[in-house]
Protein backbone atom coordinates (compact mmCIF):
# COMPACT_ATOMS: atom_id res chain seq x y z
CA UNK A 1 0.00 0.00 0.00
CA UNK A 2 3.36 2.37 0.05
CA UNK A 3 3.52 2.40 -3.26
CA UNK A 4 -0.15 3.47 -3.93
CA UNK A 5 -0.19 6.27 -1.83
CA UNK A 6 3.05 7.61 -2.71
CA UNK A 7 1.74 7.64 -6.40
CA UNK A 8 -1.28 9.01 -5.76
CA UNK A 9 0.39 11.74 -3.40
CA UNK A 10 2.94 12.25 -6.82
CA UNK A 11 -0.60 12.53 -8.75
CA UNK A 12 -1.80 15.05 -6.14
CA UNK A 13 0.79 17.17 -6.19
CA UNK A 14 1.08 17.17 -9.82
CA UNK A 15 -2.30 17.96 -10.40
CA UNK A 16 -2.37 20.94 -7.46
CA UNK A 17 0.89 22.28 -9.63
CA UNK A 18 -1.02 22.79 -12.71
CA UNK A 19 -3.68 24.43 -10.91
CA UNK A 20 -1.84 26.96 -9.65
CA UNK A 21 0.29 27.43 -13.14
CA UNK A 22 -3.28 28.21 -14.68
CA UNK A 23 -4.03 30.44 -11.81
CA UNK A 24 -1.05 32.42 -12.32
CA UNK A 25 -1.31 32.64 -16.13
CA UNK A 26 -5.51 33.52 -15.79
CA UNK A 27 -4.60 35.78 -13.65
CA UNK A 28 -1.59 37.53 -15.14
CA UNK A 29 -4.43 37.37 -18.83
CA UNK A 30 -6.66 39.05 -16.43
CA UNK A 31 -4.27 41.96 -15.53
CA UNK A 32 -2.97 42.35 -19.63
CA UNK A 33 -6.37 43.13 -20.47
CA UNK A 34 -6.44 45.91 -17.56
CA UNK A 35 -3.28 47.05 -18.70
CA UNK A 36 -4.67 47.35 -22.31
CA UNK A 37 -8.04 48.93 -21.05
CA UNK A 38 -6.13 51.85 -19.05
CA UNK A 39 -3.90 52.39 -22.17
CA UNK A 40 -6.91 52.96 -24.07
CA UNK A 41 -8.64 55.36 -21.70
CA UNK A 42 -5.32 57.34 -21.46
CA UNK A 43 -5.32 57.54 -25.55
CA UNK A 44 -8.92 58.71 -25.99
CA UNK A 45 -8.75 61.16 -22.89
CA UNK A 46 -5.87 62.76 -24.16
CA UNK A 47 -7.25 63.09 -27.18
CA UNK A 48 -10.44 64.58 -25.75
CA UNK A 49 -7.74 66.91 -24.29
CA UNK A 50 -6.16 67.90 -27.21
CA UNK A 51 -9.63 68.49 -28.84
CA UNK A 52 -10.72 71.51 -25.96
CA UNK A 53 -6.69 72.54 -26.03
CA UNK A 54 -7.49 73.52 -29.37
CA UNK A 55 -10.50 75.33 -29.21
CA UNK A 56 -9.18 77.40 -26.15
CA UNK A 57 -6.79 78.58 -28.83
CA UNK A 58 -9.06 78.87 -31.90
CA UNK A 59 -11.31 81.34 -29.49
CA UNK A 60 -13.45 79.03 -28.15
CA UNK A 61 -13.77 79.29 -24.63
CA UNK A 62 -17.28 78.56 -23.77
CA UNK A 63 -16.58 74.92 -22.80
CA UNK A 64 -13.04 74.99 -21.88
CA UNK A 65 -13.28 72.82 -18.14
CA UNK A 66 -10.72 69.97 -18.99
CA UNK A 67 -11.21 69.43 -14.77
CA UNK A 68 -13.17 65.64 -15.56
CA UNK A 69 -10.67 64.95 -18.60
CA UNK A 70 -7.87 65.88 -16.02
CA UNK A 71 -9.73 63.38 -13.34
CA UNK A 72 -9.72 60.58 -15.85
CA UNK A 73 -6.59 60.70 -16.62
CA UNK A 74 -5.19 60.86 -13.09
CA UNK A 75 -7.28 57.53 -12.18
CA UNK A 76 -6.55 55.72 -15.27
CA UNK A 77 -2.77 56.26 -14.64
CA UNK A 78 -3.32 55.23 -11.01
CA UNK A 79 -5.32 52.21 -12.00
CA UNK A 80 -2.59 51.49 -15.02
CA UNK A 81 0.44 51.80 -12.56
CA UNK A 82 -0.84 49.44 -10.09
CA UNK A 83 -2.13 47.04 -12.52
CA UNK A 84 2.03 46.56 -13.50
CA UNK A 85 2.57 46.59 -10.23
CA UNK A 86 0.80 43.78 -9.72
CA UNK A 87 1.24 42.19 -13.40
CA UNK A 88 5.12 42.49 -11.96
CA UNK A 89 4.65 40.60 -8.65
CA UNK A 90 2.40 37.73 -9.83
CA UNK A 91 4.77 37.18 -12.66
CA UNK A 92 7.75 37.18 -10.58
CA UNK A 93 6.10 35.46 -6.88
CA UNK A 94 3.16 33.77 -8.03
CA UNK A 95 -0.92 34.44 -6.76
CA UNK A 96 -0.56 32.38 -3.71
CA UNK A 97 1.01 34.92 -1.51
CA UNK A 98 -1.01 38.05 -3.28
CA UNK A 99 -2.76 39.21 0.36
CA UNK A 100 0.81 39.25 2.01
CA UNK A 101 3.10 42.76 1.60
CA UNK A 102 4.36 42.79 -2.05
CA UNK A 103 7.60 44.49 -2.14
CA UNK A 104 8.29 47.22 -4.56
CA UNK A 105 8.94 46.35 -7.73
CA UNK A 106 9.87 49.10 -10.34
CA UNK A 107 7.81 50.86 -12.89
CA UNK A 108 8.39 53.41 -14.54
CA UNK A 109 6.04 56.01 -15.01
CA UNK A 110 6.51 59.43 -15.90
CA UNK A 111 4.39 62.01 -14.01
CA UNK A 112 2.39 59.58 -11.78
CA UNK A 113 1.78 59.86 -8.50
CA UNK A 114 4.58 57.56 -6.41
CA UNK A 115 1.54 56.60 -3.75
CA UNK A 116 -0.84 54.68 -5.11
CA UNK A 117 -3.10 54.49 -1.77
CA UNK A 118 -5.99 56.59 -2.92
CA UNK A 119 -7.30 53.55 -4.78
CA UNK A 120 -8.52 50.56 -1.75
CA UNK A 121 -6.08 48.23 -0.96
CA UNK A 122 -8.26 45.37 -0.84
CA UNK A 123 -9.70 46.30 -3.84
CA UNK A 124 -9.29 44.01 -7.30
CA UNK A 125 -7.75 45.64 -9.34
CA UNK A 126 -9.27 43.43 -12.31
CA UNK A 127 -12.88 44.33 -10.92
CA UNK A 128 -12.23 48.00 -10.12
CA UNK A 129 -11.03 48.73 -13.52
CA UNK A 130 -14.48 48.55 -15.64
CA UNK A 131 -14.38 50.17 -19.37
CA UNK A 132 -14.21 54.06 -18.46
CA UNK A 133 -14.06 55.01 -21.98
CA UNK A 134 -17.71 56.26 -21.65
CA UNK A 135 -16.49 58.85 -19.62
CA UNK A 136 -14.56 60.99 -21.77
CA UNK A 137 -16.89 62.63 -23.99
CA UNK A 138 -15.39 63.86 -26.72
CA UNK A 139 -16.71 66.16 -29.21
CA UNK A 140 -17.18 65.47 -32.44
CA UNK A 141 -15.79 68.44 -34.53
Amino acid sequence: MGFIDKVGDSVSQSVNAIIDKNRKYAQLNRLDAVIRNEKEVLEQAYIALGKQYYKVLKGNTANSDVSEICTVIKDAKLRLKKAQKRYNYVEKYGIENVEKEQPDVEVAADDVKSDIDDLEEDEDITIACADTTDEIKAEKP
